[in-house]
C-alpha cells in the first residue's frame, strides 16, 4: 500500500516524506520485503539516490529488522557519510548486539 503511494508521487517533498515515513513504518512493523521495495525506489531514483535523510533511514530500517549486513551495505555504498549515518549503523549493531545476547542469556 505505501509503496504504490510512493511510486506514484513525483520527485518532490511529498515523495521523499511518503518514502521517508514509509521506510520507519517497515522499521517498526519488522516488514523487510516492503521496506525493501521502498529502498528500490529511493535507489532507481536520481533525485533520492543521494538524499542523506533517506539513506540514514534505510540505514535505519534494515537495522530495526534485524538485517545488520544489508545496513551495513547501505552505509558502505555511500560516497559520503554523516554522523547520523554513522549513529544509525551504530546504534544498529549495538540493538543486534543486546537481542543476541538476550537470545543466549
Amino acid at each position: 500500500m505505501c509503496c504504490l503511494y510512493c511510486h506514484r508521487v513525483s520527485s518532490s517533498q511529498q515523495g521523499k516524506d511518503a518514502m521517508g515515513a514509509s521506510l520507519q513504518a517497515c522499521g517498526r512493523q519488522k516488514d523487510v520485503e516492503t521496506g525493501r521495495k521502498v529502498h528500490n525506489l529511493v535507489s532507481a531514483s536520481t533525485v533520492f539516490n543521494c538524499d542523506f535523510v533517506l539513506n540514514t533511514r534505510i540505514i535505519t530500517m534494515y537495522a530495526m529488522c534485524g538485517s545488520p549486513l544489508d545496513s551495513r551495505s547501505v552505509f558502505d555504498g555511500l560516497k559520503r557519510k554523516n554522523l547520523f549515518q554513522w549513529n544509525a549503523l551504530v546504534s544498529g549493531q549495538c540493538v543486534d548486539c543486546n537481542v543476541w545476547e538476550m537470545r543466549v542469556g
